[in-house]
């Protein structure tokens, strides 16, 4: 499960929070355990799958946090699958919108699955982090840049991976 903020620019002033699980029991467990929350309007839960996001329109969601999935998968040796993420991730959010994860993974590991090299150049060997001279994978047409900005941050006991979306133009 995860979490996004519905509406775009005109629900900034009034946020839902959209539960996300493949799982129609998690869904039904959690709808039950937040029911306060789902009657004030204020949360929302659906069933679906990360890699499609098919309960969502192209661009209609300020952001995206993901808390365990994105790691299970770089784990589970799934390249692909994680790209499907990113990529489904991406086109619903809005445009300068923000896709979070939280991960174990250390980022010249996962990064290296994530992004490519900038004018197809190898690694920097003095590049101790692997990915400054990296940028986002380019979208199924392979004509533009997914993501603008992508930071990885340490926390306390785990990392937080930020991505932007680019603007579409």
């Amino acid at each position: 499960g995860g979490w996004s903020s519905g509406g775009g620019e005109s629900s900034r002033q009034h946020t839902t929070i959209i539960q996300a699980d493949v799982s129609q029991r998690v869904v039904s467990t959690m709808s039950h355990r937040c029911a306060k929350f789902l009657g004030e309007g204020s949360m929302e839960f659906v069933q679906d799958d990360a890699t499609s996001l098919t309960a969502f329109e192209d661009g209609t969601i300020d952001a995206v946090v993901d808390k365990g999935m994105m790691d299970a998968l770089f784990c589970a040796s799934r390249p692909d699958i994680l790209m499907q993420v990113m990529k489904s991730v991406n086109r619903a959010l809005l445009p300068g919108g923000i896709y979070g994860f939280f991960s174990f993974s250390r980022p010249e590991f996962l990064l290296k699955q994530l992004l490519e090299p900038i004018d197809g150049e190898d690694d920097d060997p003095h590049d101790v982090l692997g990915f400054k001279r990296r940028r986002s994978r380019k979208d199924l047409n392979g004509n533009k840049t997914m993501w603008t900005d992508v930071q990885v941050r340490a926390l306390e006991n785990i990392l937080f991976y930020r991505f932007q979306k680019a603007d579409g133009e």
